[in-house]
């Protein structure tokens, strides 16, 4: 177990399987072990902790580059239907901080799987019947851009792929050519072959840039943290931690460190603290 998942999963099912034994009614107290916790400790200590393996984010001049590589050379991805697939599923991704089993399937499922009923052209969005934070499938309609002339507009690519592809509200919303499955893997492939025909080191990028990417832009945009969590669905600050900020971004906040024009708000403008401020221990 230790060489296959991360100490953190371990603790993760750990915790699960005591929450099933007490909603069973059975003892779960064997499950709380100080042997369990030293040898949790150990397995990190032995293969230490994975990497997060950080996709790089997808940000709108980039997936700007990504549609018009499809548009432009549908051959990518296997002809135009599946090219019309892909840039609206992209464009439509990244509009709705979109994660990647949000929006592939490998057996489709018309109860939690995106289908064309799942679009309302009216109040511009698309309804998700099921993602990782909404466990009990209450579904969660995600508000799309109407903005007017404009190649990222997911709402217009979906209305195109409505006309050019017609098929009954109860089928696919995506696919990769009829009864073909829009399978993740599938897709990342002709991410990664777009991603390359426009001059990308593919490399790094994968389904769950577009999300990251969302994030990184509006940040950029100066969007409050309010505004991103909501339209990411985050329920806490997590969305933080996809923000890949610019190299200028991080020097300036370095520089502002050295900075002796700024007052302190730690009342250290001569250098020395007060004896009142308490430095916080590492933690």
């Amino acid at each position: 177990m230790g060489g296959q998942c991360a100490p953190t999963t371990i603790k993760k099912k750990l915790s699960a399987l005591r929450t099933a034994h007490i909603d069973a009614g059975f003892d779960a107290t064997h499950l709380v072990s100080s042997v369990i916790e030293t040898t949790i400790r150990g397995i990190k200590r032995f293969h230490g902790e994975r990497g997060e393996g950080r996709a790089i984010p997808i940000t709108l001049p980039v997936l700007e580059r990504i549609l018009a590589t499809l548009d432009q050379y549908p051959t990518i991805a296997g002809g135009r239907r599946n090219a019309d697939n892909c840039a609206t599923a992209f464009a439509m991704a990244f509009a709705g901080f979109l994660r990647m089993g949000e929006f592939t399937y490998t057996s489709f499922d018309r109860m939690f799987d995106l289908r064309r009923g799942s679009v309302d052209f009216v109040l511009s969005s698309v309804r998700l019947s099921a993602s990782k934070t909404d466990p009990f499938r209450k579904g969660v309609a995600v508000t799309l851009p109407t903005m007017k002339r404009s190649s990222t507009n997911p709402l217009d690519r979906i209305r195109r792929l409505v006309r050019d592809y017609p098929k009954p509200p109860e089928a696919p919303l995506f696919d990769l050519g009829e009864g073909t499955p829009f399978a993740r893997k599938d897709v990342e492939k002709v991410l990664q072959k777009a991603l390359t025909r426009a001059g990308y080191d593919s490399e790094g990028y994968t389904g769950h840039s577009f999300r990251r990417g969302a994030a990184t832009w509006a940040s950029s945009l100066g969007f409050s943290d309010v505004d991103i969590m909501e339209m990411g669905r985050w329920s806490s600050t997590a969305w933080t931690r996809y923000v890949e900020r610019d190299i200028s971004q991080k020097i300036l906040r370095v520089d502002g460190l050295f900075d002796t024009k700024k007052r302190s708000t730690a009342g250290i403008g001569n250098g020395i603290p007060r004896r009142s401020v308490h430095w916080a221990p590492n933690v």
